[in-house]
């Protein structure tokens, strides 16, 4: 399947879910349009395009092969490398943003190197968490969505 017959598939999809959720009730047009303003939902797409561009570019590829070449065929290293790499790019800007950018890369580096893809991407993704979020009276927990009321009252 071509890339343009992908995109075209997931936008249908999208298109689709939010006319059809509203039109059976399960939520209101106001709570399937919300998702558009809120602004993760832009910087998950824009990562998409991104980390499209790093493959497309090879830098995905001199980046992958660099860190292979400094790992020695040793898993541990290119996992520490790895970490390292995710935590100080992480340390300037989303972490979400960075694990998600380098997502194409580790996925590249573990077919080349016949790792598990699994075992590969589960330590950057802590090398590259918000560690912000180690005191828990910073953050007050919100809902998803805004609690509906039964209009009779009860």
């Amino acid at each position: 399947m071509s890339a343009l017959a992908q995109a075209l598939a997931l936008l249908g999809t999208a298109v689709i879910m939010m006319t059809a959720l509203p039109l059976t009730g399960v939520i209101s047009m106001q709570e399937a349009l919300a998702g558009l303003s809120d602004p993760n939902i832009v910087l998950i797409a824009a990562l998409f395009v991104i980390g499209e561009a790093l493959v497309r570019t090879g830098v995905a590829q001199r980046l992958g092969d660099w860190l292979t070449l400094r790992a020695d065929a040793s898993e541990a290293r290119l996992i520490f490398l790895m970490m390292l790499i995710v935590a100080g790019v992480g340390s300037f800007m989303s972490s979400t943003g960075v694990v998600a950018i380098f997502i194409p890369i580790m996925l590249r580096i573990a077919r080349k190197a016949r790792i598990p893809a699994g075992r590969l991407m589960m330590p950057p993704v802590h090398g590259g968490a918000d560690q912000r979020h180690d005191d828990p009276r910073r953050y007050r927990a919100e809902p998803c969505h805004p609690r509906r009321t039964d209009p009779a009252g009860a």
